[in-house]
């Protein structure tokens, strides 16, 4: 007799969620290089795998080519932890030539890890702004914005992100909507004080044969190259910056 799974109300509350979609890997599987896109599971699972052990309140969870992490509320707090993870998660797998993109939502989400039942507001904005992006980034959904708002986090004091016309495959109808854009590796810097992950995606960018998809690359070295912040500038150092500003 099969297991009856059951609705527990205790698996559900608003929290923070990051979404991730790593990209190519449709086309290296079609051409037969399995082993290229299961180099690229096993980078970003055992990440997540050694963040989760240092950040006991974020969970993660994986199904085909997509990796989702979140939080056990919507605090200031776990904002700190997913957004640390999902930063270092993007940075690691860029490093490695791997193209992501990605999105933070805030709001309900069902977790049932022991079934791996996952359901709800929080993922399927993440879903819909991380698809919908047309280059390699990670962006704040508009409840993400919202929260941190609530909680005097506002997005012009965060020293990773920028509000930022993002650009998408379709355009969204509201006007309105705020979308917060993380200036990819301002966290990580050289000697020099130079964006350490910028030359990578500029070598990516470079290896790209079809155009539409070089444009992905440059529209992302284009954002970072007009916004990254030096360290220097921003009174800190790259050794003592905040890590979860």
């Amino acid at each position: 007799m099969s297991e009856i799974i059951s609705y527990n109300p205790l698996n559900i509350s608003s929290l923070w969620l990051g979404y991730f979609d790593l990209l190519g890997t449709s086309k290296l599987i079609q051409s037969g290089k399995i082993l290229e896109v299961f180099i690229a599971y096993q980078e970003a699972l055992e990440k997540l795998k050694g963040w989760e052990k240092r950040h006991p309140n974020v969970s993660s969870a994986w199904f085909s080519d997509t990796f989702i992490i979140f939080s056990e509320d919507d605090s200031e707090l776990s904002f700190q932890a997913v957004d640390l993870i999902s930063r270092w998660l993007i940075f690691s797998l860029l490093r490695r030539s791997i193209p992501v993109r990605g999105a933070i939502a805030c709001g309900p989400f069902y977790a049932d890890n022991s079934n791996r039942i996952y359901l709800g507001q929080a993922l399927l904005e993440a879903y819909e702004w991380g698809e919908n992006q047309d280059w390699i980034g990670m962006l704040l959904c508009p409840s993400s914005v919202t929260r941190l708002a609530e909680l005097n986090l506002p997005i012009k004091e965060r020293l990773n992100y920028t509000l930022y016309d993002v650009p998408f495959k379709k355009p969204h109808q509201n006007e309105s909507l705020s979308f917060a854009a993380c200036i990819l590796g301002q966290w990580v810097r050289s000697s020099s004080d130079q964006n350490i992950l910028l030359e990578y995606i500029r070598k990516m960018s470079i290896s790209q044969k079809e155009e539409q998809v070089r444009l992905k690359y440059e529209r992302t070295i284009q954002f970072i190259e007009k916004y990254d912040r030096k360290l220097a500038n921003q009174g800190m150092q790259a050794d003592t910056a905040d890590p979860y500003r």
